[in-house]
């Protein structure tokens, strides 16, 4: 079996659940299709959304298993085994995704709670639709704190919206909900278990709709993460989802064991190092004594999906943040064809008259919070290497 791995993905969760069940009314709804990758060329300008050279829509919309790099074939309690090691192992930075059945999903997940009790990681979550357990570690400084970045560029942005408008009564009910964990079933009754990095909910009339989710990743998760945007778009009614993409290159590798003491005596010095290297290249690389604890940001870009309420299809734009750790963005803010009717219920009235203004983020945050959570990254890692903390439960291994 070939087991995916990746890096910075996720950010800090709860194990106790908030709760939020959303069971899915879909059951006689059109089937969902995928409409197509369209690309913004400019920041600026409505990026029209492009589907394939036939000109139709791409079904059906559920990732295969073949495209996760997961063997479906391979036998439970095989499969089982490794996603018991690694949780065990708990390697900070990690992800996995193996198929399992739901009854083996609910046993890891109460491994977890016996090993490490109320700790926020790893995490183990599920997808009835494709019968994918993930499991998630600790993550990086880079993607907590990106996450939580867009997801208040976007509730900061409405705000400001309602506020120029003279509808500052209705800024309450927009919320960001963080790390909330919701289960859900889809049109067919499979469960599912997820967390979103971030998301924003509308609050109102004794309601709440999740009206964005937000996932951020890294380029080793990639088709995992957009299983995951459209799990959302369909299971959970959530019509709009963000997937921020981070790409690091190249990928990180602590120094050998054995030159950790020689590491140790340059630690005074870290803090002065990593400034300038920030100075110097807010995207990276951060070097410090002759080692890259985090390379550069080769690539970031916003990909924004939207599920039409009538007809089920999704659509979706991408837009370029950064390449070879060069902004490309000029502009102060950023165009994602998200609008203040998104956000709002349609039954909302005291918005119908500014249901087109368009949400947009602000591209200064954006930006230093990823220049800042990269030096925070390197940061982390150079510690956690001087400063190794035990990891690792000695409970024995439970198969089902």
């Amino acid at each position: 079996m070939s087991v995916c791995y990746g890096e910075d993905v996720s950010r800090s969760r709860a194990r106790s659940f908030v709760m939020a069940t959303i069971a899915s009314p879909r059951a006689r709804s059109p089937p969902v299709t995928l409409a197509g990758n369209g690309t913004a060329q400019s920041a600026n300008k409505e990026c029209k959304v492009m589907t394939s050279a036939s000109n139709t829509v791409v079904r059906p919309k559920v990732v295969p298993c073949r495209a996760l790099e997961m063997a479906p074939d391979e036998p439970e309690q095989a499969t089982y085994g490794r996603a018991w090691q690694f949780l065990r192992a708990n390697e900070p930075g990690r992800r996995l995704d193996v198929h399992l059945s739901y009854t083996s999903f609910r046993s890891l997940e109460e491994q977890a709670q016996v090993l490490y009790g109320d700790a926020k990681y790893p995490r183990v979550e599920y997808s009835g639709t494709d019968c994918r357990v993930t499991i998630y570690t600790i993550p990086t400084a880079l993607h907590g704190r990106s996450a939580a970045a867009l997801e208040d560029c976007i509730r900061d942005s409405v705000r400001d919206i309602l506020i120029q408008h003279n509808k500052r009564e209705l800024v309450k009910y927009v919320q960001a909900v963080g790390e909330s964990t919701y289960e859900f079933t889809d049109d067919q009754g499979r469960p599912s278990t997820k967390t979103p990095d971030g998301g924003i909910v509308y609050c109102r009339f004794a309601r709440s709709e999740l009206v964005i989710i937000i996932e951020v990743g890294v380029s080793e998760a990639y088709l995992q993460l957009k299983a995951d945007i459209e799990l959302w778009l369909n299971s959970s009614q959530s019509p709009n989802g963000i997937l921020l993409w981070l790409s690091e290159k190249p990928r990180f590798s602590f120094p050998s064991a054995d030159s950790r003491s020689a590491y140790s005596a340059t630690q005074h010095m870290l803090t002065s190092s990593m400034e300038q290297a920030r100075r110097d290249a807010p995207f990276g690389p951060y070097l410090h004594s002759g080692h890259s604890w985090f390379g550069t940001l080769e690539a970031a870009s916003l990909e924004v999906y939207q599920r039409d309420l009538r007809t089920n299809i999704i659509t979706w734009r991408k837009y370029p943040l950064l390449e070879g750790g060069s902004v490309l963005i000029r502009d102060e803010s950023i165009d994602v064809g998200l609008t203040i009717s998104d956000i709002f219920s349609p039954d909302e009235r005291a918005v119908d008259d500014i249901r087109l203004e368009p949400v947009r983020l602000d591209t200064g945050v954006l930006m230093e919070v990823l220049s800042a959570a990269a030096k925070d990254t390197a940061v982390d890692r150079f510690n956690a290497y001087v400063m190794p903390k035990v990891q690792g439960p000695t409970s024995e291994l439970n198969i089902v």
